[in-house]
C-alpha cells in the first residue's frame, strides 16, 4: 500500500508499490518499481579527477621541484603527466613522486641528469579504480 509522506527512515527493503511523495533520504537499496518523484536530497556529484597545467623552468637534478596541490582530495588518486613543449634540445621525462591525496610533486629529468630549458607540463588525477566519464 503506497504512503502519503515520507517515512522517518530509509528502509532497507524495497516497497510493494512506488510511494507518491520522495522519502527523506535516499534509500539503501532500489525500489521494486520506479518512483513517480525523486528522493528529497539530490545524490552528491562524483569527483572523478582533474587536470592541470605548469611551467617547470629546470630539472629536479637543478634542484627544482613543483609542489602540487589538488582542487579536490581523492582516496587514492593516479596521477599522469607529460611535455606538452620543446624547448631544449635534449630529450626530457615529466616525472611524478610524494602522491597523496591532496597533491603530489612533480619536475623533470633529462637522461644525463643535466639542466634543461622551461617546458609545459600537463597532469591528469583521477580516482584510482573503474570510472565513468559524462559528457
Amino acid at each position: 500500500q503506497p504512503t502519503n509522506s515520507p517515512t522517518a527512515q530509509p528502509t532497507n527493503s524495497p516497497t510493494v508499490q512506488p510511494t507518491n511523495s520522495p522519502t527523506a533520504q535516499p534509500t539503501n537499496s532500489p525500489t521494486a518499481q520506479p518512483t513517480h518523484v525523486p528522493t528529497a536530497a539530490p545524490t552528491p556529484s562524483l569527483i572523478v579527477g582533474e587536470t592541470g597545467r605548469i611551467q617547470l623552468s629546470n630539472t629536479v637534478d637543478m634542484g627544482f621541484v613543483a609542489n602540487i596541490d589538488f582542487r579536490h582530495n581523492y582516496n587514492n588518486p593516479v596521477v599522469v603527466a607529460f611535455i606538452n613543449t620543446r624547448g631544449g634540445g635534449e630529450s626530457v621525462s615529466a616525472r611524478i613522486r610524494a602522491v597523496s591525496s591532496s597533491g603530489c610533486q612533480l619536475f623533470m629529468q633529462e637522461p644525463d641528469r643535466g639542466s634543461h630549458a622551461a617546458e609545459w607540463v600537463s597532469y591528469i588525477v583521477v580516482e584510482s579504480g573503474r570510472n565513468t566519464l559524462e559528457g
